[in-house]
């Protein structure tokens, strides 16, 4: 078992980080192949299978029974969503997007709010993302794999009137969007984050390398050796062990501050303290007649939400629930500020935020690109004392209204999250991927 120290200054680089597979192979690929033949590489992998398993029943914030059954189904997640990533592996000669999250499976408290998908890519090679953007709140590329991700967003680049948009990663300068790919990079997420549900768009994009031929096989689809599946399993059981450890450990130290609390923000694994990004977590305890409220005065800019999670740092059903608000979605009163409900049932009250049964488990705000970081409010209420306790202006919802928001709810993470929002490799995908057009010359190009 890995013990993760994170405090208020310091985050510990995510699982994986530094792990660098290829080498690994390179170098011991013979021990990898001998491994696999003699069973032991399937035996490390149920070893970190059990590692993880352990770890689960021996959190320290799992105090029910409901709490292990959840423990378990996101351990499952978590090896589905790693072993997808190993089966569907594809390469910097062959790239295409893998879709990051779903509905369904959740690792690592998803935004409610995102859809991301990610490709690798490397830093010797042209790549092209293309699509159409009609109307969405953010599309931002994160480069990743050298030093510090480097993050660029859609007002960036130029978009035709209709929509179409295409950027050029690549080392050396080219004419029209271009992103300078700097040494040691490695892979593009691409994040889609919409703030009015009911109207806008994400959009499918698409990934292609132009400075080679088509003639590449994924790497998925290629011919498996036994030194690469021998290592394919000890990684994996590494991998699962760890990351189990990790977020673990990441919602415990959420409670250093006290329960019922939202302190001021941590340092992000991947980024650090970021200019533009940030992101505050706390931890509820919440009894059945008790109810949180939460206040802060919302900043101006791109981007706020607040959403709730299990103790697996998994993000409590939002399709069906209305576990998460955004600043377009939450109600503001008439003195400026925000009050929002954390509460078992509901209060009548349009900020609630339904636990979905949860007595325990975490709140987190995320702030993107606004003028302020507002420090919340929270306070422990009796239910029963919410209506004298709420402002006289306070913005309430019927049960009709209540179950007509969260049918609204419901089709737009279903169209949200529906195909097409991936695809496994670009080349194949013809009937999925954004039209391209004919230049005056003939030739065909993506605007």
């Amino acid at each position: 078992m890995t013990v993760y120290r994170f405090t208020k200054d310091s985050t510990p680089p995510m699982p994986g980080s530094g792990f660098d597979r290829e080498r690994r192979l390179r170098e011991d690929a013979q021990s990898f192949a001998r491994a696999l033949t003699n069973g032991e590489a399937w035996e490390r992998f149920c070893d970190g299978l059990r590692s993880a398993g352990r770890s689960v029943l021996g959190s320290e914030d799992a105090a029910s029974d409901q709490d292990l059954a959840e423990g378990y189904q996101y351990l499952l997640g978590l090896v589905h969503s790693l072993v997808e990533r190993e089966l569907y592996t594809t390469d910097a000669a062959c790239p295409a997007f893998l879709r990051v999250q779903s509905d369904v499976v959740k690792v690592g408290m998803d935004n409610p709010d995102g859809a991301l998908m990610a490709a690798p890519i490397s830093d010797d090679g042209v790549f092209r993302i293309y699509g159409t953007v009609r109307s969405i709140r953010l599309l931002e590329l994160v480069i990743s794999g050298a030093s510090r991700p480097v993050m660029h967003y859609l007002d960036e680049f130029e978009v035709s009137a209709d929509g179409h948009f295409e950027v050029t990663l690549s080392r050396s300068r080219v004419a029209g969007n271009w992103i300078e790919l700097a040494p040691g990079s490695s892979s593009v997420l691409v994040r889609r984050m919409t703030y009015d549900w009911d109207s806008e768009e994400v959009p499918h994009l698409a990934i292609e390398r132009i400075d080679a031929g088509r003639a590449a096989i994924p790497r998925c689809l290629q011919a498996p050796t036994a030194a690469g599946v021998g290592e394919q399993l000890d990684a994996l059981g590494t991998l699962v062990a760890d990351n189990a450890d990790y977020w673990i450990d990441m919602v415990h130290s959420f409670r250093d501050e006290g329960d019922n609390v939202i302190p001021a923000p941590r340092p992000l694994p991947s980024t650090g303290l970021n200019d533009a990004r940030s992101s505050v977590k706390g931890f509820f305890v919440l009894p059945p007649d008790e109810a949180l409220l939460i206040e802060l005065t919302p900043p101006e800019g791109l981007f706020w939400s607040i959403s709730l999670g299990d103790i697996w740092y998994r993000t409590i059903d939002f399709s069906h629930h209305q576990t998460s608000l955004n600043g377009h979605q939450a109600a503001t009163d008439d003195d400026g500020v925000c009050r929002l409900v954390v509460a078992h049932r509901d209060p009548g009250v349009a900020n609630w935020l339904d636990t979905v049964g949860h007595e325990r488990g975490v709140v987190i705000l995320r702030w993107i690109m606004v003028d302020d970081r507002p420090q919340p409010r929270t306070t422990k209420v009796p239910f029963a004392d919410l209506d004298s306790i709420l402002p006289s202006g306070t913005r309430r919802v019927g049960s009709s209204a209540r179950a007509e928001n969260l049918a609204r709810r419901r089709d737009a993470v279903a169209r949200r999250l529906s195909v097409p929002l991936t695809t496994r490799w670009s080349y194949s995908t013809s009937a999925m991927d954004p039209p391209r057009t004919a230049d005056p010359s003939g030739e065909v190009s993506h605007l």
